[in-house]
């Protein structure tokens, strides 16, 4: 009974995890990407937090990172940061990896207090707060890393819909 009890929870935790990862999917269009590896980081960051500057900074400094991983950055703000505008301006640029890189790392912008937001990427930073909604995302930065070849993922922080290849060893 309990290996029966086992098998029940790992399909539908398998389930779940595929369920996160359509969730994901739903806005990984409008993701900045960066690098092209086997393995998908889906990271939550918020530009004005310094975790998420550090991990900025990390990822697209070291090119090896960037072979054996895809990351797709959402920009997600954090309460306590007042982040909507660099939020914006990031996303309406004409090269968000650059200009994320300029806000993030070399804190370089100019003075938002005059910036337009489109309605289309209005759109689409609200439908990725719905996501980090749905999701949980709580602390900055927040990364969903799903490895080549593994029918598990893993969350950085929190509880997620998905189990790692260690939770059932007694």
């Amino acid at each position: 009974m309990k290996f029966f009890v086992l098998i029940l929870i790992l399909f539908l935790n398998l389930n779940a995890e595929q369920n996160y990862q359509k969730i994901v999917n739903t806005i990984s269009e409008h993701a900045i990407r960066l690098g092209n590896g086997p393995t998908r980081v889906y990271a939550f960051v918020d530009p004005m937090c310094p975790m998420s500057k550090s991990y900025i900074e990390i990822i697209t400094s070291d090119t090896s990172f960037q072979k054996e991983v895809t990351y797709y950055i959402f920009l997600y703000r954090l309460p306590m940061f007042q982040s909507d505008k660099l939020i914006q301006y990031i996303y309406q640029s004409k090269t968000p990896l650059e200009t994320l890189q300029e806000v993030m790392i070399y804190e370089d912008y100019d003075d938002l207090s005059n910036l337009k937001s489109s309605p289309e990427i209005q759109k689409f930073i609200n439908k990725i707060a719905d996501v980090g909604k749905e999701l949980n995302v709580k602390a900055r930065p927040y990364l969903l890393t799903f490895e080549a070849g593994s029918s598990y993922c893993r969350v950085s922080s929190g509880t997620a819909p998905c189990l790692e290849e260690n939770d059932f060893k007694e």
